[in-house]
């Protein structure tokens, strides 16, 4: 998952003096990656269930690890939240790159 990555980002800030006149964007940064991680996680690891959508919504499949085992666990999107969802996902990536550009 993402938490361990976010975890060491928020960590690292005031260590490193480079990154120090971009903290409070990086810190909002890092909420916005956390607040879609589940939503993000289930797209990226998941896979289209079926192509045609049903009652507005796609459905997913997802593979879950609990307790050392695999669940095939359902999600279903909904058709009209996609071009936000991808609006959201293009713009935290495209923030990401910039400060990463800002800073490197």
């Amino acid at each position: 998952m993402l938490e361990p990555t976010l975890n060491y980002l928020r960590e690292s800030i005031d260590k490193f003096d480079v990154l120090a006149g971009a903290k409070d964007r990086i810190l909002l940064l890092a909420e916005d990656f956390e607040r879609m991680s589940g939503l993000r996680n289930d797209i990226i690891h998941g896979a289209i269930a079926d192509v045609s959508p049903h009652e507005g919504a796609f459905a997913f499949a997802k593979l879950d690890i609990h307790h050392g085992f695999h669940h095939v666990r359902e999600f279903h999107l909904d058709l009209k939240k996609f071009p936000e969802l991808a609006d959201q996902l293009i713009e935290l990536g495209s923030r990401a790159a910039e400060i990463g550009w800002e800073v490197h």
